[in-house]
C-alpha cells in the first residue's frame, strides 16, 4: 500500500501486515489438515484394508483394544508412571547423555513387558518411536535441520506425522504454543504402549475388575459353536482351537470333558438333533461331513464333499423334510456354496450359490433364514419343502446373526455397525423396525418364558439382557473379547457363551 491510499484511510481502519495473513493461514492448516486426513482415509478405507492392511490383523487389534478399555488405563497410567521416573532421574545427565540413558532404558521396559504379555515386539515400536522423537534434545534436532526453512517446511507438510512424532514442535509452529518435551512425549508413548499391548494378556485383569460374581470361566481355548444337550447337563462345543468335539459336563463339574472319536478339524459349527441324537460337523481339512452320535461321540458316517467351496461352513438340519443344509462363507470363490443333502442318503437335492456369512433354521415351517456379511446385503428365506427361494429383502452390510421371536413371528437381525437389532416379518420379511442394541452386538439368544432377548457383541466381550416388552436395557455383563456364541438355559437361568479366549457361564437369575 503506497502513502497516498495510506492517506485515503479513516485513521481506525486496520491495516493488515502480510505476516498476519501467513500466521492465519498456518493456523488455519494446523487446526484443519487432520480431521481433513482422517476423513480421507474412512473414505477410502476400503481400498486401504484390500491392499495396504491385513484386515484380521486390524480386527484382532481393535478388539483387543475394545474389550480390555479398564486393563488398559491401567497400563497407560503405569508406564506413564514408570517413564517419568526414569525421565527425572536421566535428565541430571544433561540433555544428550540424558536422552541416551532414558532411550535405552525405555527399549529394555518395552521389550521385557511385550515379551511377558506375549505380544509381538513390533507392537512396541510406535511407543519407542513417539518417545525417541518428542524427547529428541534441541541439540540433535538442530543438527539435522540446520536451517529454519526446512524445519518449517516439514511442520507444514508431514501431516499425522508432524502431530504425532514431534507434537512438541508442531504446537510451537503451529499455534505459538511452547510446552516442555517431556509431557507430550511420556502422554504419547504411555498411550501407545497402553494400545498396543495384546488383549490375551490383559483379558484376565479386565475381567477381574468387571466381572460380575454371577460369571465364571468354565474353559480356556478358542471356541465357537455352542447347543446344550436336551439335558441341559451338557454343551457341546467346538471352535478353530478344538482339534475334536467336545462335551463339556455343566450340570455335574467334576464330570470330566467328553472329546469326538473322530477329528473334526477345527470346526466353526455343527448342528445337533435332539431327537435323532445326531451331530452333524464338517472337517474342512478333509472335505467330510461328519455325523457323530450325541450320546458317546463316536463316528456314524462321513459323507465327502469336495466341491464345498472353501471357507467356515454353517450347517443345519431340518427333521421336517429330513435334509442338511451346509453353507460355506466361500473365502475363496471356487466349489458351491450352498448345497442341501438328503440326510439318509447324502444326495444333493440343491445345489446354490449362495455364500451366507450365516443361517436360521425354523423346523416348525421347515424355513431357512440367510444372512450375508461379505458380498451382498440381504436377508433370504427358504423353502427346503420345495426347495425355493421365497422371500428376499435388502438388508444392511456387514450383518451377523440371526434369531427367531415366535411371540410376533420375527426374524431379528444383528446390526453391528449400528449397534441395533433389525426386525423382520418371519413370512414375508418386510422390516418392523429395530430394538436398540450395545456397541457391535453380534449373537443373540431369547429367553422366552421371561421375555428376556440376550445379546453379545464382539467388540466389547458384553452380554446384554435386553426386555422385549419394553425395549428397556435390563443389565449388562461383561465376560471376556471377542464372544461369538451365547446359549439360552432358561430352567437353570443361565447363559453360556463361547469366545476367541475362553467359554463362560453366566447366571442371570436376579434379573427383574
Amino acid at each position: 500500500m503506497d502513502e497516498v491510499a495510506q492517506r485515503r484511510l479513516p485513521a481506525d481502519h486496520p491495516v493488515r501486515h502480510p505476516s498476519q495473513s501467513r500466521a492465519a493461514l498456518r493456523i488455519a492448516w494446523a487446526v484443519l489438515r487432520l480431521p481433513a486426513f482422517l476423513i480421507l482415509l474412512f473414505l477410502c478405507k476400503d481400498w486401504i484394508l484390500a491392499t495396504l492392511i491385513d484386515p484380521a490383523r486390524i480386527t484382532l487389534l481393535v478388539i483387543g483394544i475394545a474389550g480390555t478399555p479398564l486393563a488398559r488405563v491401567g497400563v497407560f497410567g503405569a508406564t506413564l508412571l514408570v517413564l517419568a521416573l526414569i525421565w527425572l532421574g536421566a535428565r541430571r545427565l544433561g540433555p544428550v547423555w540424558g536422552y541416551g540413558v532414558m532411550m535405552l532404558l525405555a527399549v529394555a521396559l518395552a521389550v521385557t513387558v511385550f515379551r511377558l504379555t506375549r505380544t509381538p515386539l513390533w507392537l512396541a515400536a510406535p511407543a519407542i518411536l513417539l518417545l525417541a522423537t518428542n524427547l529428541l534434545p534441541d541439540a540433535i534436532h538442530d543438527r539435522i535441520l540446520r536451517r529454519p526453512r526446512p524445519q518449517r517446511g516439514a511442520m507444514a507438510m508431514a501431516v499425522g506425522v508432524a502431530e504425532l512424532f514431534f507434537l512438541r514442535r508442531y504446537l510451537a509452529w503451529g499455534f505459538g504454543i511452547r510446552v516442555a518435551a517431556a509431557g507430550p512425549a511420556l502422554l504419547l508413548a504411555s498411550g501407545a504402549a497402553a494400545l498396543g499391548i495384546g488383549g490375551t494378556a490383559l483379558t484376565p485383569i479386565e475381567q477381574a475388575l468387571r466381572m460380575p460374581p454371577s460369571a465364571r470361566v468354565l474353559a480356556l481355548g478358542d471356541f465357537n459353536w455352542i447347543e446344550l444337550d436336551r439335558s441341559g447337563q451338557h454343551l457341546f462345543v467346538t471352535g478353530h482351537g478344538l482339534p475334536q468335539l467336545l462335551r463339556v459336563a455343566v450340570g455335574n463339574r467334576a464330570e470330566p470333558s467328553l472329546a469326538s472319536s473322530a477329528p473334526t478339524g477345527g470346526a466353526q459349527a455343527f448342528a445337533y438333533d435332539a431327537a435323532a441324537r445326531e451331530i452333524y460337523v464338517f472337517n474342512e481339512g478333509t472335505r467330510t461331513l461328519l455325523t457323530l452320535d450325541a450320546e458317546t461321540l463316536e463316528l456314524k458316517r462321513s459323507l465327502p464333499l469336495p466341491d464345498l467351496s472353501p471357507g467356515d461352513p454353517w450347517i443345519a438340519v431340518d427333521p421336517g423334510t429330513d435334509t442338511l443344509v451346509i453353507v460355506s462363507e466361500a473365502d475363496d470363490e471356487v466349489g458351491t456354496p450352498f448345497m442341501v443333502l438328503d440326510r439318509t442318503t447324502g444326495e444333493v437335492r440343491d445345489r446354490r450359490d449362495l455364500d451366507a456369512g450365516n443361517l436360521l433354521l425354523r423346523p416348525d415351517a421347515s424355513r431357512l433364514y440367510l444372512s450375508f456379511f461379505r458380498r451382498r446385503g440381504m436377508l433370504m428365506a427358504y423353502d427346503l419343502r420345495t426347495r425355493s427361494i421365497v422371500a428376499e429383502m435388502p438388508a444392511p452390510p456387514r450383518v451377523d446373526r440371526m434369531a427367531y421371536l415366535p411371540a410376533s413371528d420375527e426374524i431379528l437381525l444383528a446390526n453391528p455397525v449400528a449397534s441395533r437389532i433389525e426386525r423382520f416379518d418371519a413370512a414375508t420379511l418386510a422390516p418392523r423396525g429395530h430394538i436398540e442394541a450395545i456397541f457391535g452386538v453380534r449373537v443373540m439368544a431369547l429367553d422366552e418364558q421371561r421375555g428376556i432377548l440376550f445379546c453379545a457383541s464382539l467388540a466389547t466381550g458384553e452380554v446384554a439382557a435386553i426386555d422385549l416388552a419394553t425395549g428397556r436395557r435390563m443389565g449388562r455383563f461383561y465376560l471376556g473379547p471377542w464372544l461369538r456364541t451365547i446359549q439360552v438355559d432358561p430352567a437353570r437361568a443361565t447363559v453360556y457363551a463361547s469366545s476367541r479366549g475362553g467359554l463362560y457361564e453366566l447366571g442371570y437369575g436376579q434379573l427383574r
